[in-house]
């Protein structure tokens, strides 16, 4: 492959080239992988924006949910963004991950790292973040694990540390019913 992978797809041919322990190697930070859409957000003329379920006559937001389904983003500092202790993301190409998205914010959300574990920090956005359904406040951290779901404004994802997003792809690979060699936690 010539390119770096995008989809899970394509993360799955890597690791059936490179094995188990070169590929945990080789992706060892955190990924977001898109999983749909939470739904349409309603404009309510400056009030809090809300969120509609999709139906039949949203066939080109239908249309983007599907394109988003098994993109993944890598959790990292870019080194073309600017420095600062965050890895940000947003719609601006200032951030470490920029998603051309019309609900994300400029600079919608934030990771940072404590020396246990990753924390999300919602910085002001206008359409929010959520955590396993569950909004978070402006400015306030809060720690994540592997498998969390997270909807920023209407794109909803996945959240896996390194040895979490392995077992994706392995599953991806072997399927849930095969035995697939075994992933190690270190």
């Amino acid at each position: 492959m010539d390119h770096e992978p995008k989809y899970l797809s394509e993360f799955a041919v890597v690791l059936e080239n490179l094995g188990p322990t070169a590929f945990q190697v080789k992706y060892r930070s955190s990924m977001l992988v898109g999983t749909g859409l939470v739904g349409k957000i309603l404009d309510r003329g400056g009030v809090s924006a809300s969120r509609r379920t999709m139906g039949a006559e949203d066939c080109d937001e239908l249309a983007f949910a599907q394109a988003l389904m098994g993109r993944v983003w890598p959790v990292r500092k870019d080194p073309g963004a600017p420095p600062g202790p965050m890895i940000t993301v947003g719609q601006s190409v200032d951030n470490d991950i920029t998603i051309a998205e019309y609900t994300l914010s400029t600079q919608h959300c934030g990771f940072a790292f404590d020396v246990t574990r990753i924390l999300l920090t919602d910085l002001d956005s206008m359409n929010g973040t959520l955590v396993n359904d569950e909004a978070l406040l402006p400015q306030q951290p809060r720690p994540l694990r592997t498998g969390d779901r997270l909807a920023l404004g209407r794109l909803r994802f996945d959240y896996l540390t390194g040895p979490g997003f392995l077992e994706r792809v392995n599953r991806l690979l072997y399927g849930a019913a095969t035995e697939a060699p075994p992933v190690s936690e270190d």
